[in-house]
């Protein structure tokens, strides 16, 4: 549902899809441990960490932002988001979502 709400507010802003982009995810987990298994578990899928926080606001507060170049076609974005959301479930981690750049045609 979500990655269908982000797809058509692209699509409405003027985004065709067509071009891969960074494309922004973020996870939260309990602890670091649990983090870093994740972080283990993506090792091999080409996504590049780019922000590792603690957030002692937040009930998950071990946050990791990580990005790779994807298609945002929503059969595409829907299975890169499926496969993070189960290895995130693996090491207790919940998946929060994903962003991108807005291209125009």
């Amino acid at each position: 549902m979500r990655n269908q709400q982000v797809v058509l507010q692209l699509m409405k802003s003027g985004d065709a899809l067509t071009k891969e982009r960074i494309v922004e995810h973020w996870i939260y987990f309990s602890t670091d441990k649990d983090r870093n298994c994740f972080m283990e578990q993506i090792k091999s899928d080409g996504f590049t960490i780019d922000e590792k926080n603690i957030r002692s606001d937040l009930k998950h507060p071990y946050q990791l932002k990580i990005s790779r170049i994807d298609s945002v076609d929503p059969y595409k974005i829907t299975t890169v988001t499926l496969a993070l959301r189960k290895k995130a479930a693996t090491c207790k981690g919940k998946y929060d979502g994903w962003e991108t750049v807005l291209i125009k045609n």
